[in-house]
């Protein structure tokens, strides 16, 4: 060491020697400051005294000493003595100096003692080196809940304040272990269990940075029998064909233990149990109208009324019993109704949508009798060693009878929607309309269908009024969303009906709360709450659509149309036209009427006869029926007038 370097170690012991000097507050700490300063033992300047955290802006001071270390009263302490210099390491065996009042306790330092003189051997953060054991291995039948685990012999060999970890696995003694959450006590309750598992508890001293240098203790095992766990799994198929599934069926375990799963759309489902005693149920309460039509109403009738021979199809019977009474009645197919009807007396009965029936059932014969109802809708076990696979249920839907196809052998007869038609009308806030719903088309149906919506702000429905001697009445009609400005109609016989021309089914009685409004702009058919179709006695399917007849000029003037008004065709609307188009006309006098439509060369491309009542009546045209487009014309004749116009349909 050279001369300078020498010399200014010793200036800097010198000035050290003096800044505590001047600190000491008795004749013995002067001594002993003395004492370091000729042995050549320093002292640690204040800024560098303190424990664990005194901060990280400046260098912290490690001394190895056969003597003495001096620590100022300002700066004794361990953790939490301030933050903002870094803390002292001291690595000794000889005396640390420490003033008795800051000796020991919690949050004291890293020290702890009784007097002011301490002989340490090293440092004061040490892990224990023995883990300690736990105890006892356990056994039981899943579920099992096993004696909490205790401390036998406690962790030992450490240097501060003992903290524990709990850790589990399902895999084996020696792998798969991973930590158990708030679990720092000596003993553990694990709960019920239903799977082997092995524990070990981890220990180490609380001033540790992490659980680097922990001990583990040895490792108990908690042995289920030979009962364990098993699984019930199966599907839930759809009747028409299994092996699709039927989503969101609730599967119910009971008996040893209980739990439920809920199938999704592949309706597959498993269930885990531990005991031996079992049954599992299949139940589902939503989607009652799904695949359900008026159509299917009238197949009850058919049933029950003996126009058509009882089902030959098993499942058809369990479909066709609405109310679950095990038996087919005429309620059944009222029930229905008022389910399509959305009347909640009659949802609320039945709250099951679907039925399940275990998959293999021999049904007694013949079907329907008594005896046939008794299929199993659950599984029932006894005494469960091993899984159960393949545990499926057949899922019928309530209701959902008649498969809309058609023979393909047979060809299909064209399709002629029935349009419901009411006149076109300006309203005012404040009166009361009834609105007439005449009827075209109405021909060999077996059912019909649809949901009239209107706009609820701007028509309060007071009234549904039937025409006598009509298929239609105060039965047919659902009126249980009307605040929402729906009106459901549902019909449906066991016999078809026909109504010729264009009769005038039913009239609906408004009051008009809010004015500025055309009849078209607030009430039509919704397809959205209700599929609009009707069926014939072979099960075709028609739609149904609403159409408005064209004001006269004189009512688009706001008059009154004269109860002396002779003939009149009047030029359809809308012209041109698309899709659709309506055409209207007043007779005199109720009479019959041929309504013929050619086209250019001549040729007629559709025509239509009936009886017509007095006042003004319109035929409506889908673009279906005329097959052709361009320049058309249009002849309505009676037996006593005639006239002709022309109109254009677009492509």
């Amino acid at each position: 060491m050279d001369y300078k370097t020498t010399k200014g170690m010793l200036q800097m012991r010198r000035m050290l020697f003096l800044q505590h000097g001047e600190r000491c507050s008795s004749w013995l700490q002067y001594l002993l400051l003395l004492v370091l300063f000729c042995l050549g033992t320093m002292p640690a300047k204040a800024q560098f005294i303190g424990g664990t955290g005194r901060g990280d802006d400046k260098i912290g001071l490690t001394i190895t000493t056969e003597g003495l270390v001096l620590i100022p009263v300002q700066f004794i302490g361990g953790t939490g003595r301030g933050d903002d210099k870094i803390g002292l390491t001291i690595t000794t065996e000889g005396l640390v100096l420490i003033p008795v009042q800051f000796i020991g306790g919690t949050g004291r330092g890293d020290i702890v003692g009784t007097s002011s003189t301490l002989t340490t051997g090293g440092a004061s953060c040490v892990n224990p080196t023995i883990a300690g054991v736990i105890a006892a291995a356990q056994s039981g039948t899943a579920p099992f809940d096993p004696t909490a685990f205790t401390s036998s012999s406690a962790a030992s060999g450490e240097t501060g304040t003992i903290e524990y970890k709990w850790q589990s696995s399902t895999m084996s003694s020696s792998t798969g272990f991973s930590d158990i959450a708030s679990s720092n006590s000596a003993t553990y309750d694990a709960g019920s269990l239903t799977v082997t598992t092995w524990y070990k508890r981890l220990a180490r001293v609380s001033c540790s940075a992490d659980w680097t240098g922990a001990v583990a203790s040895n490792v108990l095992k908690v042995t289920l029998g030979s009962l364990g766990v098993a699984t019930i799994s199966g599907k839930i198929g759809w009747r028409t064909d299994p092996t699709v599934g039927v989503i969101n069926t609730t599967v119910a375990l009971a008996g040893d233990g209980t739990g439920t799963v809920t199938t999704l759309s592949d309706g597959l489902f498993s269930l885990n149990v531990a005991g031996s005693n079992y049954t599992v149920t299949p139940t589902k309460t939503t989607g009652k109208l799904n695949g359900v039509t008026a159509l299917d109403v009238a197949r009850i009738a058919q049933v029950v009324g003996g126009t058509l021979p009882p089902f030959t199809d098993p499942y058809d019977f369990i479909a066709a019993d609405i109310n679950k009474s095990n038996t087919l009645t005429p309620t059944d197919a009222s029930t229905l109704q008022n389910w399509l009807l959305n009347n909640p007396i009659a949802l609320s009965q039945n709250k099951n949508s679907w039925r399940f029936i275990a998959t293999g059932t021999t049904f007694s014969t013949p079907y329907g009798s008594p005896a046939f109802w008794n299929f199993p809708e659950k599984y029932t076990y006894t005494g469960i060693t091993t899984n159960q696979i393949e545990q499926n249920f057949i899922g019928v839907k309530m209701g959902d009878l008649v498969t809309p196809t058609v023979n393909p052998a047979l060809k299909p007869a064209p399709a002629v929607p029935v349009v419901f038609t009411v006149p076109e009308m300006a309203i005012s806030a404040g009166v009361t309309v009834e609105v007439p719903f005449r009827c075209e088309y109405f021909e060999d149906l077996l059912a019909l269908q649809a949901c009239f919506w209107f706009n609820p702000e701007v028509l309060a429905l007071d009234a549904v009024l039937p025409a006598s001697n009509m298929p239609m009445q105060s039965s047919n009609f659902g009126t249980w969303d009307l605040s929402e400005g729906r009106l459901r109609m549902v019909w449906a016989v066991a016999s078809s009906e026909t109504k010729t021309g264009s009769p005038e089914m039913f009239k609906l009685r408004f009051r008009v709360l809010q004015g500025g409004y055309s009849l078209s702009d607030v009430l039509n058919i919704s397809q959205k709450d209700m599929e609009a179709s009707a069926w014939h006695t072979d099960y075709r399917s028609e739609q149904v659509t609403l159409a408005y007849a064209p004001l006269t000029e004189a009512q688009q003037r706001g008059e009154t149309v004269p109860g002396g008004v002779g003939f009149e065709l009047y030029q359809n609307e809308p012209n041109p036209f698309v899709n659709k188009t309506a055409i209207g006309f007043h007779l005199p006098e109720a009479t019959t009427a041929t309504l013929t439509v050619y086209d250019e060369t001549g040729r007629v491309v559709f025509t239509q006869k009936g009886d017509f009542a007095k006042g003004y009546s319109a035929i409506s045209l889908d673009r279906a029926l005329l097959n052709t487009t361009g320049i058309l014309y249009y002849t309505l004749e009676t037996p006593t007038d005639s006239a002709t116009k022309k109109m254009i349909q677009m492509k």
